[in-house]
């Protein structure tokens, strides 16, 4: 599981139809900053649930973005185009695959309602990462209950700002409902998940607490409930569950979570949030990683061991058993463990990512390495073209080969992403005199050139 955090500090947060108020804590929303989690185990997990929903919605389930921001908040929302942002504190809030599934249900109502079109042109233009940073910084503005601060929040972009609201209205909200229950449908599910999931938001704990981001943003009221219990209790589905692998995935995912991002000293003794309810198997993956980040290796180890017996040749416990290793400067062991996860699932992006990293800590190697290095993240920047960690991974991999005209094309290409004006222009150069002969990399040469061109005049974050 890594963490990539987004360090840009935004001048302007703007909100917009999709802004799910009110943070927990108070914070300047021009210092925000956001972090987002690459998993392979939880983005294939998630990818489960989303698959049936995205097509029974209409949406090419090829098109879609899945994001995981590591954030406490209950939370979720669709912008930018086809880009789902899920808060870890939903997922670990979430008791069921089904009710997970039924937020995600519920948000694509909004996207089939025409909810987000004043929003969708702008921040298409957007990274993930801006969209992100301006949600929970423009939540941060509106938690903070200063009028200047919602002022600049508000009035930050004319173009931008005036146009897009704060929340979605009742009417919106019970669309969305009726959307989602249609969806539920096609994938012959009750809306059973969704039903309990807004009777959890409806707790007497988190109503008191009046600061939870989901119920401020998407108002909760007892006819939506009621409506809710009705559909329920009509659907010809009632008393169907997800399959047995679905819902042990979601008992690992959300173990993988507590385990990562819990105190694991408090995880490995057995203390967890009384409020949330964990089953066996979710504790049990969670206090392996945590003795494991504790620094008992041995222990780790004898706790993988048993995770094994149950789920033998499985790719994400590789995965995460590699990952903890390499922390503890075990690179032989970690890249043993990717090179099992790689050959087991060789299609997950953020677990090719995690192989090259693991490959690229074996300094001593690199240059011996970097074929494979190049085997494995080429066809991450394939598929996500916009990720400046693989951008430079694959440079890095070139550097070692000795290709140092295609290593320059690729940093210019990260340059781009980071929008780095100086590095972009003389990686351009020194690809042009390198690859003088290669037509196609001309061709992109030639791309980004313009692309250059085109953003100075239109996008000041170009430095």
């Amino acid at each position: 599981m890594r963490i990539r955090q987004n360090s840009k500090i935004l001048s302007v947060f703007l909100a917009f139809t999709l802004l799910l108020t009110a943070l927990q804590t108070p914070v300047n929303a021009q210092e925000r900053r956001i972090s987002f989690i690459r998993d392979a185990e939880t983005e294939h997990t998630l990818s489960l649930y989303a698959q049936p929903l995205f097509i029974a919605a209409g949406l090419d389930p090829a098109a879609v973005r899945l994001y995981i921001v590591n954030n406490d908040d209950i939370n979720a929302f669709v912008a930018g185009g086809q880009n789902v942002f899920m808060h870890t504190g939903l997922l670990m809030r979430a008791e069921t695959p089904e009710q997970v599934k039924g937020v995600l249900a519920h948000e694509l109502g909004h996207v089939s309602g025409g909810h987000l079109a004043r929003a969708q042109e702008e921040l298409s233009r957007l990274s993930a990462a801006t969209i992100a940073t301006m949600v929970v910084g423009g939540a941060a503005a509106v938690a903070s209950g200063s009028s200047q601060a919602l002022g600049a929040v508000l009035t930050g972009s004319s173009q931008l700002g005036q146009r897009l609201a704060l929340r979605y209205s009742r009417t919106q909200e019970s669309a969305a409902d009726q959307a989602g229950v249609r969806y539920l449908a096609a994938a012959e599910l009750p809306p059973t998940g969704l039903y309990e999931f807004m009777q959890i938001l409806d707790s007497t704990s988190l109503l008191r607490r009046g600061a939870d981001p989901y119920v401020q943003s998407h108002p909760l009221t007892q006819d939506r409930i009621a409506f809710l219990k009705n559909k329920n209790d009509e659907s010809p589905f009632i008393g169907r569950q997800v399959s047995k692998e679905l819902q042990i995935a979601h008992e690992r995912m959300r173990g993988k979570l507590l385990g990562f991002l819990g105190n694991p000293q408090q995880i490995a003794a057995g203390i967890v949030p009384p409020k949330f309810k964990y089953s066996p198997l979710t504790l049990q993956y969670a206090k392996a990683i945590a003795t494991y980040r504790l620094g008992d290796s041995t222990a780790g180890e004898a706790a993988f061991a048993k995770l094994f017996e149950q789920f033998p040749g499985d790719a994400y416990l590789h995965e995460t058993r590699g990952q903890l290793r390499l922390e503890l400067a075990n690179i032989d062991g970690a890249i043993e463990d990717y090179a099992r996860a790689y050959a087991l699932a060789p299609t997950e992006p953020a677990l090719r990512m995690a192989y090259a990293q693991a490959l690229l800590a074996d300094e001593k190697n690199n240059k011996v390495n970097a074929r494979l290095i190049e085997e494995v993240v080429r066809p991450v920047v394939i598929s996500e073209p916009d990720n400046i960690g693989a951008w430079r991974m694959l440079a890095l991999s070139y550097a070692f080969q000795g290709k140092d005209g295609q290593a320059a094309l690729a940093t210019a290409e990260r340059a781009f992403l980071q929008r780095d004006r100086q590095l972009l222009e003389s990686s351009l150069k020194q690809a042009e005199k390198l690859l003088a002969d290669d037509k196609t990399a001309m061709v992109r040469v030639s791309d980004l050139r313009e692309a250059l061109k085109n953003s100075l005049a239109q996008d000041e974050r170009f430095r």
